[in-house]
């Protein structure tokens, strides 16, 4: 799978120097990677979305900790892998190189509603999804 074209052509979408990443090592990066942001039936403070989707290029990183997602270099997402929240998000696969993380929009502002879905294009979804699905693997 390709790299985004604005990782090609900017280098937008690589790991910035992150303290997250430095503490514990990354058991699994990709970065340069097409990542879509969809929000179903979202409403918060300002704004509602009866189904929304936005294309970016990211990176995404899995520590022995962590997970965490970046969108043009901006921490987005951030979790640890023991977190009781963490418990509540779906990941899931379509297809063989789309790893797709959904939550309820509450889960992690408590005055929103509604649904936000990240797909991650990668070669290494399906690796990815191993280690989320079981975290002690990585230990």
């Amino acid at each position: 799978m390709r790299k985004s074209l604005f990782y090609y052509f900017f280098r937008l979408g690589k790991f910035p120097d992150s303290d997250a990443l430095k503490a514990t090592g990354p058991v699994i990066m990709d970065e340069g990677i097409k990542i879509t942001v969809t929000f179903k039936n979202y409403r918060s403070t300002g704004k509602f979305f009866y189904r929304k989707r936005n294309w970016y290029s990211g990176s995404v990183a899995i520590t022995a900790e962590r997970f965490l997602v970046f969108i043009f270099s901006k921490k987005v997402l951030d979790i640890s892998l023991q977190d009781p929240r963490f418990e509540k998000m779906d990941v899931y696969m379509e297809g063989k190189n789309c790893l797709v993380i959904g939550f309820d929009a509450s889960l992690f502002q408590r005055l929103d509603s509604g649904r936000v879905e990240y797909r991650l294009f990668s070669p290494l979804a399906g690796q990815m999804f191993r280690q989320l699905s079981n975290p002690r693997l990585m230990k």
